[in-house]
């Protein structure tokens, strides 16, 4: 619809800049982009980055990438994984500079 396109449209010309940045700095080009947190509960959002940047957009779920022990995420947030997007991110960055 035209509010998301709207509402998108900051969001998707700093994706773009910063897609740019990082493919000048590391010489290389960026293939697929991975949304995390709310952003992947809006089918119309993710398709707006896609058509916009002509690229693969997928809903990140860092519960996927996980192996936590029984109960340890309660019911009800277990299919809200996007939750915890910034802390499991923050986590695996620490883990993998180590």
């Amino acid at each position: 619809s035209q509010v998301i396109s709207e509402v998108m449209a900051p969001v998707i010309k700093q994706l773009v800049v910063s897609r740019g940045f990082v493919e000048r700095r590391e010489n290389c080009s960026v293939a697929a982009l991975y949304a995390g947190g709310a952003l992947v509960q809006s089918r119309d959002a993710l398709r707006e980055i896609r058509e916009a940047m002509d690229m693969d957009v997928q809903g990140w779920d860092p519960l996927d990438y996980v192996n936590p022990t029984k109960d340890a995420v309660p019911d009800e947030l277990a299919d809200q994984g996007w939750r915890f997007s910034a802390a499991i991110g923050a986590a695996i960055a620490s883990l993998e500079t180590s």
